[in-house]
């Protein structure tokens, strides 16, 4: 997604090394809290999966797919409060 969103913040001589471990997700945990780590905890190379195959290409395919996510999430508006969860202080 950098590479889509800031291509010049891309040291591209150091694609061959960028790779790193796998970070798992908060919700593929079963704990019951997630607790934030920080990124050095992870990985010293500052680099976690494997970069050597992206491209802005599928940066921009990733990017186009968290916005139509975050769209759908806004559209259907689970925060708005239901009328029928109203008590009337009458």
């Amino acid at each position: 997604m950098m590479m889509a969103a800031y291509p010049e913040l891309i040291r591209t001589e150091h694609l061959d090394e960028a790779h790193g471990p796998r970070i798992t997700l908060p919700a593929e945990s079963t704990e019951p809290v997630y607790t934030a780590v920080s990124f050095d905890r992870i990985t010293e190379s500052g680099v976690a999966g494997d970069a050597r195959a992206a491209s802005p290409e599928k940066g921009e395919r990733m990017l186009s797919g968290c916005a139509s996510a975050l769209a759908d999430i806004i559209v259907r508006d689970p925060w708005a409060k239901k009328s029928s969860h109203l008590v009337s202080l009458r």
